[in-house]
């Protein structure tokens, strides 16, 4: 996707999903910083730095077994938070 209308156009589209609340989140956290579906579940707490505003996926899970920090700017970091404040613990 090029084109910021139709990135809105997405965004919008997964407000109007009336589904869970966390799979609203997820939806607009993959759209945002862009992993991996699986990367994304398999996602723990401890991965994320929200004061530093990154997401660091340990190489164990990286295909080129390196690191990857991928940046989660302010709206994402409070997507993440609020999967925290639900309690989905992992």
């Amino acid at each position: 996707m090029t084109e910021p209308k139709a990135f809105g156009a997405l965004l919008r589209a997964i407000d109007g999903f009336e589904g869970q609340a966390t799979t609203t989140a997820a939806l607009k956290l993959l759209a945002l910083l862009f992993p991996r579906p699986g990367e994304l579940r398999a996602a723990h707490w401890s991965e994320f730095k929200l004061d530093e505003e990154v997401w660091i996926v340990p190489e164990a899970r990286m295909k080129m077994r390196r690191p990857h920090r991928v940046p989660n700017r302010a709206y994402a970091g409070g997507l993440a938070r609020f999967f925290r404040s639900a309690r989905l613990e992992r």
